[in-house]
This record gives structure tokens, sequence and C-alpha cells, in this order.
């Protein structure tokens, strides 16, 4: 699933995130790994930054969302949307799934409130609402 948005000038979003508490250094093009606080949890996500270019403009944000049994991180590589994004200046943010389970660790599902986990049981009591998580992560992006 993919989701689109607008997101920050390159060189905005640079300056932004190393100036951001608990993150060293600027983003340089390439793929970095992007903490996101949401509901109080710190969780990871990739990013694709194309190359930034001298001349500061809007970059959109592509956030390619994982099926149930994924991860950020396998979709990245399935989809190879950085690849796309690299050519035709967009930034690619790959989020992975609040749910997990200690059988699997590797697979995470999305947490949508009010609705079931695909195919693997109940939604546990203290999963994060990954709705918001979305939202956070936006806003962190474009921040």
């Amino acid at each position: 699933m993919l989701l689109a948005c607008h997101c920050s000038t390159a060189s905005a979003l640079a300056a932004d995130l190393s100036a951001a508490p608990c993150r060293t250094g600027g983003l340089s093009a390439g793929q970095h790994w992007l903490p996101v606080v949401s509901s109080g949890r710190s969780r990871p996500v990739l990013l694709f930054v194309p190359t930034l270019s001298a001349k500061p403009r809007a970059l959109p944000l592509v956030i390619d969302l994982h099926g149930s049994g994924g991860n950020g991180e396998t979709q990245a590589r399935s989809t190879r949307l950085a690849d796309v994004a690299a050519e035709n200046d967009f930034v690619v943010a790959n989020p992975s799934g609040g749910v997990s389970f200690p059988d699997a660790p590797e697979k995470h599902y999305w947490n949508i409130p009010g609705v079931p986990l695909s195919g693997v049981g109940d939604t546990p009591a203290d999963a994060p609402d990954d709705v918001q998580f979305i939202s956070d992560t936006i806003d962190a992006i474009a921040a």
C-alpha cells in the first residue's frame, strides 16, 4: 500500500533533522533509520532521501506500507521504491507495523484501533495505535 503526501524542502529536511535532539548530523542522500516517537515509544522508520540539490524545493513523500506479516525493511527491498525515488526526487518512508509476536518478531501487523488483526488473533492490549504512528512519522519527516 502506498500513501503519498507533500514533504518539506530537501535542504530544510536535512537541516531540521540535524538540529533535532538525539540525532547526529544531517541526512545525506541514501537510506537512514529515523527514530519516530509516537505514543511515548520510539520506533525506527527506514527512510530514503534522494540526492539533495543545492536549490531548496519541496519534495513529495511516499509512505510504502507492508502487508500483514511483513516489515518496512523487506517492503523496501521488495518494492525498490528507493530506486524510483532517486531518479524522480521524492522521499520514501518504510515503517513497520506496531504489533509483532514473540514467536515471529520479524513479522509485523498494523494496529488500526477497532479493526481486528489479519488472521493472527486478538490485538494485544498494549499495541500502539499505528494510525497515530503514521501521522507522527509524517510530522517527524516534515519537521
